[in-house]
């Protein structure tokens, strides 16, 4: 067993790949961990960032702890609130983040496997709207 303080998790600036700006991750269990089927990590987003279409190999939860945000799938975009929960299927693309404040989750990832990008250009999706 391992337990993990949140407080004492590194907070490792990230952009690029999925992200339109600079996020902050906390990855409190994954591979670095030796999880071989689990991935929780705190995401920080700050105002107006947000992640691309993606996709993850497994079912994700996201667990929203700060901040107004929008989570969507192809089909319909939902604001995103302190205390809400979203469940997103292995292979549903869907985007979330911020959209004019800071914006924190949980995200849970039943496996260790990678995002993926939708399409072979991440950049070209855009959602809705963002605001």
């Amino acid at each position: 067993m391992q337990i993990r303080k949140l407080g004492q998790v590194a907070a490792e600036p990230t952009s690029g790949g999925i992200f339109t700006g600079e996020v902050t991750i906390q990855r409190v269990f994954g591979k670095e961990t030796g999880a071989a089927d689990l991935n929780v990590s705190l995401v920080s987003f700050p105002a107006g960032v947000r992640n691309t279409w993606h996709t993850h190999q497994h079912d994700q939860c996201l667990w929203v702890l700060a901040g107004r945000g929008k989570v969507a799938s192809r089909e319909t975009e939902y604001t995103a609130e302190p205390g809400m929960a979203f469940f997103i299927p292995a292979g549903e693309s869907h985007w979330h983040g911020s959209v004019g404040e800071d914006f924190s989750h949980i995200s849970i990832v039943g496996g260790t496997g990678p995002t993926k990008p939708d399409g072979p250009n991440p950049f070209k999706s855009e959602p809705t709207s963002i605001s």
